[in-house]
């Protein structure tokens, strides 16, 4: 199995569009892609496990310690070809200026992962040099093989930022993607469209065959690192504590999880947690189900964008009905973000440049 990060200066380089790419185009190949995020975020991981049918996992070093990091690292690659995993922010940015904590510097480290560096190349030539020497300096633990330029703007360009890279960096130039607007990816406010309302399959597929065709694939997997299946970690590392309170494990125990448009926020970690406590999840759709699942101890609400779907929620009553009897009936209930939003009386929304302000009532 091989590994790689896919990293950049800062973020706007084009990391996420450049990884998904990465991963359809290995995935056309017919090698087996499981993919992971670094840091806390819900949507980039929905893309990756979208694209490469396996579900993808964060690797947060500022939440979970490096055990629990590597151990679930290990473990969601066994029967894979190749790891890729998109970074966040720049490389070296973490929770503050001083340690690397949270960084995905920090995790090429924990997990032995060679460095793919995203560079928007726009407005730059020989700086790129500049600027790529000084990443493979900063910090000798971590080895940036190679970069991928974005954005690039003629057949010139591309010639220049070849030969200042072959001129001054270790690193391999290893692919040139063409400035095209038609690449970029769909956005609304708080960041991407989650993969349930994004690009289709033809946006998937033109993004892989633009990767094939202007990044060195076979380059690329030759500077990937290689693991060798690792011996498992002593009993008791890796875990995270018990959860705590009544209801929430043991055998037989079902627990409704709420999961479509209105609400995807959720880490697989979670799921595997509960699971491994003895529970039965069992998922349903309060945009299109009528009531909860019959016989359930529990319910969990996630987060996502309930905003966007206020009307259907809304209009759904039998549903919210069901939820409330649940809830008079000493049922347990956890809910975050949207799922919080959704038990609430309203959500009020502000909308347009004129600042008018609408309320949308989604719960009685």
């Amino acid at each position: 199995m091989k590994s790689i990060l896919i990293a950049a200066p800062s973020s706007g380089s084009g990391k996420t569009t450049i990884s998904l790419g990465i991963m359809a185009a290995l995935r056309k190949r017919g090698l087996i892609i499981q993919p992971f995020k670094v840091g806390p975020d819900f949507i980039d991981p929905g893309h990756h496990t979208a694209v490469c049918g396996r579900a993808s996992r964060n690797l947060d070093g500022w939440m979970l310690s490096k055990d629990y990091v590597v151990s679930s690292f290990e473990k969601a690659c066994n029967g894979s070809d190749i790891s890729v995993i998109e970074g966040v922010m720049g490389l070296f940015d973490g929770v503050n200026g001083k340690p690397e904590d949270g960084s995905s510097a920090q995790i090429a480290k924990w997990t032995g992962s060679t460095v793919i560096l995203v560079v928007d190349a726009r407005s730059m030539a020989r700086s790129a040099a500049a600027l790529i020497s000084g990443f493979e300096k900063f910090d000798k633990d971590i080895t940036i093989a190679g970069v991928v330029f974005n954005r690039v703007g003629s057949e010139r360009h591309k010639n220049m930022l070849r030969e200042t890279v072959e001129s001054h960096c270790k690193a391999k130039a290893l692919g040139f993607i063409p400035r095209d607007e038609g690449l970029a990816m769909p956005e609304r406010h708080l960041g991407l469209v989650t993969a349930e309302d994004g690009f289709s399959p033809t946006f998937v597929d033109n993004l892989a065959n633009v990767v094939e065709k202007n990044v060195d694939m076979d380059g690329l997997l030759e500077i990937a690192k290689s693991h060798p299946h690792p011996d498992p970690l002593p009993e008791g590392e890796g875990k995270l504590p018990p959860l705590q309170g009544e209801g929430w494990g043991g055998d037989g125990v079902r627990i409704a999880i709420a999961r479509d448009h209105a609400f995807s926020f959720y880490y697989e970690d979670n799921f595997d947690i509960l699971r491994d406590l003895g529970a039965d999840l069992v998922f349903f759709s309060p945009l299109a189900e009528k009531a909860l699942p019959e016989a359930i101890a529990g319910l969990y609400i996630g987060g996502g964008y309930p905003e966007l779907y206020a009307e259907r929620l809304s209009a759904n009553v039998s549903m919210m009905d069901s939820i409330k009897n649940f809830a008079e009936s000493g049922g347990k209930i956890y809910a975050e973000c949207g799922g919080f939003m959704y038990l609430t009386e309203g959500i009020v929304e502000h909308f347009g440049s004129n600042m008018e302000w609408a309320k949308r009532l989604v719960t009685n």
